[in-house]
């Protein structure tokens, strides 16, 4: 169509904006790299599982995998005084023994099978 005597024509300026699809697409992009790099992290850690059946002192997160439990219900045990820890410069770790300390009093006060 002409209008004015100008042609009209589609943007091509935008070129570099995204348009509704473009950012759609995006956005499963994005959600692909972090399902990817989610599988990619359960290797890792599957890997690093057996190095924590030797260890000495565990990660909040290797304690809630040790326990099946949550990282946050690990922090509430420790919040509360029911779990020790370790500090070593900013990182938080868990002695193995105190782990099994601390089964073993969740087991007395009647909370294990």
């Amino acid at each position: 169509m002409a209008t004015g005597g100008v042609q009209w024509a589609p943007d091509t300026v935008g070129v570099h904006q995204s348009s509704p699809t473009q950012r759609r697409g995006n956005e499963v992009a994005a959600y692909d790299r972090r399902a990817a790099r989610r599988w990619l992290m359960s290797f890792m850690e599957t890997a690093t599982r057996t190095e924590t059946q030797t260890s000495l002192l565990l990660t909040l997160t290797e304690v809630a995998a040790q326990l099946r439990c949550t990282r946050r219900s690990v922090e509430r045990q420790i919040a509360q005084g029911h779990l020790h820890v370790v500090r070593i410069g900013r990182a938080v770790r868990v002695e193995r023994t105190e782990l099994e300390r601390f089964l073993l009093q969740l087991r007395a006060e009647g909370h294990g099978g």
